[in-house]
Formats: structure tokens, sequence, C-alpha cells
């Protein structure tokens, strides 16, 4: 067997270099911290590497990455080397973060202070220059925000497209799904592909990728808004040598940004608003329709109406019902039919399903209704007033048992069974008493006769009242309102146990609006109270400052969750449960006191 000498010596070298460095005295005193980035200067789109170098240690906090406005930092990376130089041992760990300019300026990094082995090591600011995109590479391609030319308001959908835009001999990929930064809007969820297609800008031919969104502000003022997109491209202006030696493009890395878009949005005007106003904002076209224009006392018909148009189906609430003598009038059935054209889902017909109940033959119209909506486009309300209709209310159809209805059992033609054969009385003898009382003058016999009667007497009052309370439409419309307001309560509270907040938040709203309508003199539908009814209506209720705090802090929440799918951050839901509980009990004592 032959033995190579090198390779034993390069063992032995090994064994005694790992032996040296897990010896104390090999291992270096005195921690040391720096921070750098590479390189200094960069072109917005493109990146650089963060790098925080820590000396002699071995471990490091879970560190954030640095928070500066028009840089992009990455999560972390981690990479650990040791080096023994005549026999003291050098230990060293780095932490990189690549980073993203946006846009051009010069950047300070901040300086942190990092807490290792029980002693604090302050990290130094490092500066980064960023100069804007090279021309060349603003030729070949851009990312812009398409939105309508004009100030947006609160609760509207608006239409947004983001797209990218490509020269035509520019071959690219997607190095990630677009970001969006801005707290002042909430946006609908991406779609799963881009539209794809080509257009002409400035003569030039572009093939683009398009993503379709519904914005909604939630802030009024000038408020910021950002997009960014990382790309993978060929640059066609640098070439480089494969691995045969064939010139190619060298494939580079780009952060693409919208910049920082300054959008105006308003709250709709005040002046020129209509009291039938509920949030409704686009262009709609409104029809009505009668099932039936004759109805029996007592009988259900339907009124149905129908919205057709483009804006925010979601957000917009029922059309109002006048004063209605004579008619029971129950919350609409709402449904909605998208237009297969729109992918954003902003254009279709919503149709509000109204059940009206005639309570007597003395009603001849159909109660009247007013829709009214915003027009973003043209900055002005317009109003629909349907006039109350004919309807002629025919008396009710009593049903009962006749006696002709009734026929003998053994009708024409059938023999009647023969009488049963009598036996004869067969005489008992009682028992004897020495004192006969009169059943009248005892209390069981005025319990037995007099017992049934106040029994019935009961049971009429009773049935009475009840009848009385049913036809009392505000003591109807009290009670639906509570039991509404017990079960979203109800439901907030569990989703709240399970940590569903969109659930809970959702099902708080519908309980304050609930609760909100008892106190509602116009006798509006729940559901179409919009925040600064609801919280005028519970301060009538007695509600307090801190309810008011509360229910805007709901309606916010909840609307965001429900129209554009935001996520609730920084939120106790079991303290909002709690506080729902607490408010809602304490106007139910106060409306019991009054």
């Amino acid at each position: 067997m032959v033995v190579d000498k090198s390779q034993i010596w390069f063992r032995a070298l090994t064994v005694a270099l790992v032996c040296l460095s897990a010896l104390p005295w090999a291992r270096a005193e005195g921690i040391s911290v720096s921070a750098s980035v590479e390189p200094r200067e960069i072109s917005v789109g493109q990146s650089a590497v963060y790098t925080l170098r820590l000396v002699n240690t071995r471990t490091a906090p879970d560190l954030d990455p640095p928070e500066v406005e028009g840089l992009v930092f990455d999560s972390p990376g981690r990479r650990s080397m040791t080096n023994i130089v005549n026999f003291e041992r050098r230990d060293e760990l780095q932490l990189t973060f690549r980073v993203t300019a946006e846009e051009e300026g010069v950047y300070r990094i901040p300086g942190r202070t990092l807490s290792l082995r029980g002693e604090d090591y302050p990290v130094n600011e490092v500066v980064l220059r960023v100069t804007p995109m090279d021309a060349s590479l603003r030729s070949l391609f851009e990312l812009v925000l398409e939105l309508p030319e004009r100030p947006l308001y609160i609760g509207e959908a608006v239409p947004a497209t983001l797209k990218l835009r490509l020269r035509e001999d520019v071959r690219a990929s997607l190095g990630g799904a677009p970001e969006r930064k801005g707290e002042a809007f909430v946006q609908s969820e991406w779609p799963r592909e881009p539209r794809q297609g080509t257009e002409t800008v400035d003569r030039r031919r572009y093939r683009f990728a398009a993503w379709d969104v519904v914005l909604n502000p939630v802030r009024a003022g000038t408020q910021p808004l950002r997009y960014r997109l990382p790309l993978v491209y060929e640059n066609p202006d640098r070439m480089e040598r494969d691995f045969f030696g064939r010139p190619r493009p060298r494939q580079e890395r780009a952060t693409l940004t919208t910049g920082t878009l300054e959008i105006e949005v308003r709250h709709p005007p005040a002046e020129g608003r209509p009291e039938a106003f509920r949030d409704a904002i686009g262009r709609f076209e409104v029809d009505a329709a009668l099932s039936d224009r004759t109805v029996r006392t007592g009988e259900p018909v339907t009124l149905s109406v129908s919205l057709t148009g483009r804006g925010n189906f979601e957000r917009m609430g029922a059309p109002e019902i006048g004063e209605a003598p004579g008619w029971r009038v129950y919350p609409p059935r709402t449904r909605f039919e998208a237009d297969d054209s729109d992918p954003r889902g902003l254009s279709g017909t919503k149709r509000f399903e109204y059940l009206i109940i005639p309570e007597n033959e003395e009603v001849t119209l159909v109660p009247e209704f007013t829709f009214a909506h915003f027009d973003p486009d043209r900055g002005r309300y317009y109003t629909t007033i349907f006039d109350a209709e004919p309807v002629e209310v025919l008396p009710g159809i009593r049903t009962g048992l006749a006696a002709r209805d009734f026929r003998p059992a053994n009708g024409p033609g059938r023999e009647l069974a023969p009488p049963a054969t009598l036996r004869p009385i067969k005489s008992l003898s009682g028992t004897w008493r020495t004192r006969l009382t009169p059943p009248v003058a005892t209390a069981g016999f005025w319990a037995g006769a007099l017992g049934p009667v106040l029994a019935l007497g009961v049971l009429s009052v009773w049935l009475r009242r009840r009848e009385r309370l049913r036809s009392d439409s505000r003591h109807m419309r009290l009670r639906h309102l509570t039991r509404a307001a017990r079960d979203n309560l109800a439901l907030a509270e569990e989703a709240a146990r399970s940590g569903n907040a969109p659930a809970f938040y959702a099902a708080a709203q519908r309980t304050l609006q609930e609760t909100a309508a008892r106190w509602d003199a116009e006798h509006r539908q729940p559901h179409s109270l919009v925040e600064h009814e609801v919280r005028e209506l519970l301060r009538k209720g007695g509600g307090d400052d801190e309810l008011d705090t509360f229910a805007a802090t709901v309606f916010q929440i909840s609307d965001a969750g429900k129209y554009a799918g935001a996520l609730v951050e920084n939120r106790d839901i079991a303290e909002d449960a709690r506080a729902l509980r607490d408010h809602i009990a304490r106007l139910s004592r106060n409306s019991s006191r009054a």
C-alpha cells in the first residue's frame, strides 16, 4: 500500500488549525462594527449593497432594514468567516441589505447602535448618491400610472391602470410583483395575470403589460402615491460573451418607479348635496318596476329599483323610500350583475327589491322614492325622483269553515249502521253523608266555573295587544332593530374570539347601524346609514365623545377591508369587542329609561 505523504501533512495541518482556533488565547479581544455601501453612486432604478461588518463576534441581533424615504431595502443576508493569523483568530459577520433607489438625490443612511455581549457599539452613517436614470435606459422601458385627470373623491371607486412599457426589441421578465406605497388609498387585489398588448407612443412601438385595479381614496388633501416594479432585462447597449465566446446582451436588474405622484383628494361637495345622497359616486341610470298593480290587503308586492352604470356599487346605500302611510316596507334584497366587459367590476346593474305590503284598502298609491348620485367627471349631483304611482288594493281573502262544507259520514246510497243494543241501568249506592252542601257554595265549583272564563279573558287581552303591537309599525321596527343589533353583536364577538378582524369590524359596523336606526325619525334602512349619519343618531341616543370616536374608527376600518381588502394592523380586536359591547349596553339602558 502506497501512502501519499502530502495527504498526511495536509490532514495534520487541518487538525492543528482546528485545535488552535479552539484555544482561548487564539481569540482576539475587542469587537468593532462598521457600515459601508457599494457602489456609493447609482442611478434611479439601480441597486447597491449596504453592509454591516461585525468583527470578533459570531452573533448579531435581528435587525430591521433601515428606513430612508426614496430607498427600498430588502431583507438582510448573512455571511460569516474566520481568519487565523499568527495564532490570532479573527471572526467576521457581515449583514448585507440590497438597496434600490426610487428617486434621485443624496441619501444618508443613518447610523444605529448595536448591543453585543451587554455593551453598545455605534454604527457609522453612510452616504449614497443617486443620479437620474440614464437616457438610454429610459428609452428601453418606463412605468406609468394611468388615472382620471381630475380630483378624486373619498368613497369613489377609481379605475387605475399600472402599465409597464417595453421597447419592442427589449427582452425582459418581471423580478417580482408590483408594490404600492400610499397610505391615503386602498386598492383592490392585483389581477392574476397582467393584460398585454402593443401601442405607439411618440411614434415608437412598445409592448406593454397592464394591471387594471380599483383605488379607493380614504383621506382628503394632496396625497402621495407611488408604485415600484422590479425588472430583469437584457441591455442591448452592454454586451458580454457567453461560455462559447459568442456576444450577447448583458442581463441586468432594475427597479422601475412611477415617481411620487401628488394626488388631489376631496370630499364630495357639501354645497348642493341632496338629502337622498347615499354615497353613490359615478354615472347611473335608474329604473323602477312593480310586480303587480292590483293587490289584496296583507299580500306582498315587490318594488324593484335597478341602477345601471359605472361607479362604486359596493359603497352606495339603497334608495330611500319616502313616507308610506298604509304600507309596511321591509329592507330590500340586493343583488349585483357585473358587466363582463369590465374586468374591474365597476360597470353593471345593481337591483334593490323592496317587499311592501298594503295594510288596508284605503291605500291608492305606491310610495315614492328618490335616488341621488354624484358624478365625479362633471363635479355635480343628480337626483332622480319616482313619483307615487296608483295601485288598486282589494279586500283581503278571509278563509274559514262553512257548515255547507261538511257532509255526513254516511252519504246517500249508504246504509246506516244499526243502533247498538242498550243495556239496563245499573244501580250503585253512593257514599252516605251526614250533611249535604250544595256545589254552588263550594270554592271548587267557582274555581272550575270561573277559571276557564278568566283564562279566556286574559288570552283575549293578550291576543288583542299582540295584534295591536303587530299593527304598530314603530313598535315592530324597534323590535326588529333590537333583534338585528343583538344578532350582529353576537357575530362580532364570535369573530373577535376567532381573531377574524375583517369579519369583526364588518359585524361591528352593522351593529352600530342597527342601533343608531332606533333614533332615526325618517325610518331609513339601517344598512343605508353612512358614517356621519350613524354618529349623529348615536349622539341623539345618548352617545358620548368616546362612542363617536369608536364609531368613526369602526367605519373606517370596515370600509377599508370591505371595499379594498386592506389589512387591519396594530388593533386589539378583543379590546374593541369589549368596547362595542359596553357602548351598546349603555345605549340600551338610555333607551329603556327614555
